[in-house]
C-alpha cells in the first residue's frame, strides 16, 4: 500500500496480453508476444483490498485490453450499486405513430380506469393522494404494456449493428484458436485488424449521418447543430473523485455515502430557524379557475425535453396521460387548489449531480452543483400556480417595474437594454453611468416558509393557493445520483425548490419591497432585477460621486436585508483611484427571512467612453445578436436599436 491506496492486481496476471514487440526497434527484432500488466485496479483506504479480482478470458471487447471483473463488499447497507441495464424510458412517439397500438393504449387504461371514479368537489384529501399514486402506476403500467422500454447499459453505441455482431463472434473464434495453438499469430492479427476496421466504419458512418440527418429519428436542422457541438466538447472523467477540505487539503469524502452527505448537506441545506408562527388564510377561491384550458396550457407550455423526475414520466408521457384522460388530469388539479394540498408523491426529488464548467480543481464539493429533477405531472400544477400567483400580482401591480425575473414577456435580454438605455441616457445628459450588481446567496434556500406566507397573506394572495404553497413546502424528500448510483430518499426543509416553475415568482414576491426600499432612500438610483440577481444603475458627474451614490444605496439593502430579510455586508470601502473595482466586504448572518446577501461589482462606464461608441460593453450575447440582427435587416445604427428596444419593453411592461 502507497499513497493510502490499495493496488489490487494478481501481479502474475497480463491485461494486455499477446502485444508484439517493435520490429521497427534496433535492438528488439523477435515478433514473439509478449504481456503487459498495464490496467491497475486501486482502492482507496476507506474502501480496503477487494475481496475479488480476476481476468475474464471467454468475453472479448472492442478493446485489446482484457476484461477485469472485481468485486467488494459495499461501505453502506443501501442499495447504491447502478442496475447493469436501466430503464430511462419509453418510446412514446412510436406508440403515437401507431394507431392500433394507439387504441391497444386507451383500451388498457379505460379497463384499468373503471375502478377508480373521477374525483369530485365532494373528494377528501385521502382520495387525492390515492389518485395521484394512482395515476402514476396505472400509467406505468399503460407504457409497460404497450410502449418499448428504452434501456441504457454500458454498451449501449448507436453505431453497433449485425455486422459486427458477425465479426466479433468470428473475431472470437480466431482469439480462441491461437490461444490453443491452432492458427498463426498473422491470422490473429488478421481476424482483429478486420473486428477494429468494421467498427471504425461503423463509428464513422453513424457519425455521419447524424451530421447530415438522414440516419433514423434525426433531429431538426438547429437542434441536431447544437447536439453536435455538445458531443464534439470534451467529456469529464466518469468518476466523482475523493473530496477534500478546501482549507486543509484533507479527504473528507471518500466513499459513496460520505460524498451523498457531502453534497446533500450542500445543496439542501437546514432551513433557517424562524419563530414566526403560521398563520393559515381563509380557503379562497382559486381552484373554481380550473378548467380544461389552463390546465392544457400549463402540461403542452412545458418543454418536451425536460427530463422527468423518479418516475420516470416525462412530458411525452404526461401528454399522452392527457390524451388518454384529460377529465381526470382536471379533476385531480382542481381538487389539488381546492384542498390546498400537493400529493407527496410529487413530492420526492431526485438530485443529479453535474460539474461546473471551467473548474480547475475537482477534488472540492464546490465544483459541483446539484439539479433536482420533480415529477412532470406536478410540475403541471406548479406552473399552473405560477400563471395564477403571477396573474395576480400583475394586476395589483404587486412587482417593482425593473424585475424582470419569473414574470411573462420579461427576459435578461430585456433587463440588458434597459441597462443599456440608462446608460446612453447619462451620456445624452453629459454625465457617466455606473452600476453595482448585489446578489442574494443560496436565495431559494433559505426562504423561510412562514415569512413567506405572511407576504402572500398581505398582497391579498387567494387563500386556496396559499394553503398550497403550504403543502408543497413540505414533507419535501430527495435522493441523490451520483455517478450513476442512487442513494436513500431522505427528508430536507430548504426553502423552495430549484427547478419547480413556481419557486421564481414565490421569491420574486419575498423580496419584492428590496428594489422599492432602496429608490426611496436614494432616488439617483434605478434598480434592475432579474429574481435574486440585483443591479443598481445610476448617473453621475464623477466617479468620486458615482461611487458615494451607490455605496449609500448598497447600505440601504444592506439594511434592508437585516431588518426585512437577511444580514448581509457589513462594511464598503470606498474605492480609491478612479474606475478602478470597488470592493465590497461580504458577512454572513441570519435574518428574519433568513437570506444572506452578497454585494459586489464594479462601476460600469465610469472611464471617460466618448459617444463614438455603438453601445456600452456589457456582456449578454443574447442582447448583443438581437441589436446586431435587427440593425442589419432594418438598416439603422445598432445604438438606436438599443434606445428603440428599452422603450418598447418600458411602454408594454
Amino acid at each position: 500500500m502507497r499513497h493510502d491506496l490499495f493496488i489490487n492486481n494478481d501481479p502474475d496476471e497480463p491485461t494486455r496480453p499477446h502485444k508484439l514487440r517493435d520490429s521497427t526497434a534496433s535492438l528488439e527484432t523477435s515478433t514473439e508476444p509478449r504481456v503487459s500488466i498495464i490496467d491497475l485496479t486501486i482502492s482507496s483506504q476507506a474502501l480496503g483490498p477487494l475481496s475479488g479480482w480476476e481476468i475474464e478470458s471467454q468475453r472479448l471487447t472492442p478493446s485489446d485490453h482484457v476484461m477485469i471483473w472485481a468485486s467488494w463488499e459495499p461501505p453502506t447497507t443501501a442499495s447504491t450499486e447502478p442496475t447493469r441495464k436501466e430503464v430511462t424510458g419509453w418510446q412514446i412517439e412510436a406508440l403515437l405513430g401507431n394507431k392500433k397500438a394507439l387504441q391497444e393504449a386507451k383500451d388498457t387504461w379505460n379497463e384499468l380506469a373503471k375502478t377508480q371514479p373521477i374525483l369530485t368537489d365532494t373528494t377528501s384529501t385521502e382520495e387525492v393522494k390515492r389518485e395521484a399514486e394512482w395515476i402514476e402506476r396505472a400509467l406505468t403500467e399503460v407504457l409497460n404494456k404497450h410502449c418499448k422500454q428504452i434501456k441504457l447499459c454500458a454498451r449501449s453505441k448507436r453505431w453497433w449493428n449485425s455486422e459486427i455482431e458477425a465479426e466479433r463472434s468470428a473475431y472470437s473464434k480466431a482469439h480462441k484458436a491461437y490461444q490453443a495453438g491452432e492458427i498463426s499469430e498473422e491470422e490473429h492479427r488478421e481476424a482483429r485488424k478486420g473486428f477494429y476496421s468494421l467498427i471504425r466504419r461503423a463509428k464513422r458512418e453513424c457519425w455521419e449521418g447524424f451530421l447530415q440527418g438522414t440516419s433514423e429519428g434525426s433531429l431538426p436542422d438547429q437542434k441536431r447543430c447544437w447536439t453536435a457541438l455538445r458531443y464534439t466538447k470534451p467529456q469529464t472523467q466518469g468518476t466523482t473523485p475523493a473530496l477534500t477540505d478546501e482549507a486543509s487539503g484533507e479527504v473528507i469524502a471518500a466513499t459513496f455515502s460520505e460524498k451523498e452527505e457531502v453534497f446533500r448537506h450542500r445543496a439542501f441545506p437546514q432551513a433557517p430557524n424562524s419563530n414566526m408562527q403560521l398563520q393559515l388564510p381563509e380557503r379562497g377561491s382559486a381552484h373554481k379557475l380550473v378548467n380544461e384550458e389552463v390546465v392544457k396550457n400549463a402540461l403542452f407550455s412545458q418543454g418536451l425535453e425536460k427530463a422527468p423526475g423518479t418516475d420516470l414520466l416525462n412530458f411525452r408521457a404526461i401528454r399522452l396521460l392527457w390524451n388518454l384522460d384529460s377529465e381526470r388530469v382536471v379533476s385531480l388539479t382542481r381538487q389539488c387548489l381546492r384542498l390546498g394540498i400537493h400529493p407527496r408523491v410529487w413530492k420526492t426529488a431526485k438530485g443529479v449531480l453535474l460539474r461546473k464548467n471551467g473548474k480547475t480543481n475537482y477534488t472540492l464539493a464546490s465544483a459541483y452543483r446539484v439539479i433536482s429533477l420533480l415529477k412532470c405531472l406536478g410540475k403541471v400544477i406548479e406552473k399552473l400556480v405560477a400563471e395564477l400567483i403571477t396573474n395576480f400580482a400583475e394586476a395589483q401591480d404587486l412587482f417593482h417595474d425593473g424585475q424582470f425575473g419569473g414574470r411573462q414577456q420579461r427576459s435578461a435580454i430585456d433587463a440588458v437594454a434597459c441597462l443599456v438605455e440608462e446608460i446612453h441616457q447619462a451620456w445624452a445628459n453629459g454625465k457617466l453611468a455606473a452600476a453595482l450588481f448585489m446578489d442574494i446567496e443560496g436565495a431559494f434556500d433559505h426562504v423561510i416558509l412562514a415569512k413567506l406566507v405572511e407576504v402572500l397573506r398581505e398582497a391579498g394572495v387567494d387563500g386556496d393557493l396559499i394553503h398550497w404553497v403550504i403543502s408543497f413546502l413540505s414533507d419535501r424528500r430527495v435522493t441523490l445520483v451520483i455517478d450513476g448510483h442512487v442513494g436513500k430518499e431522505v427528508p430536507i426543509s430548504s426553502g423552495l425548490p430549484q427547478g419547480s416553475p413556481v419557486s421564481p415568482i414565490l421569491f420574486v414576491l419575498y423580496v419584492h419591497g428590496l428594489s422599492r426600499a432602496i429608490e426611496r432612500s436614494v432616488p439617483e438610483v434605478r434598480c434592475l432585477s432579474f429574481v435574486d440577481d440585483q443591479g443598481l444603475v445610476t448617473a453621475a458627474s464623477s466617479v468620486k460621486e458615482a461611487c458615494r451614490i451607490l455605496e449609500k444605496a448598497a447600505e440601504v439593502a444592506i439594511e434592508w436585508g437585516t431588518t426585512q430579510t437577511s444580514s448581509g455586508p457589513k462594511r464598503i470601502s470606498s474605492p480609491d483611484q478612479g474606475w478602478r473595482r470597488v470592493d465590497l466586504c461580504k458577512s454572513h448572518g441570519t435574518g428574519p427571512m433568513g437570506l444572506s446577501m452578497g454585494v459586489h461589482g464594479r462601476p460600469m462606464g465610469l472611464k471617460p467612453v466618448s459617444m463614438g461608441g455603438r453601445y456600452p460593453a456589457v456582456h449578454g450575447q443574447g442582447f448583443h445578436g438581437t441589436v446586431h440582427g435587427t440593425a442589419n435587416s432594418a438598416n439603422i445604427d445598432e445604438s438606436a436599436v438599443c434606445i428603440i428596444y428599452a422603450k418598447l419593453v418600458r411602454i408594454f411592461k
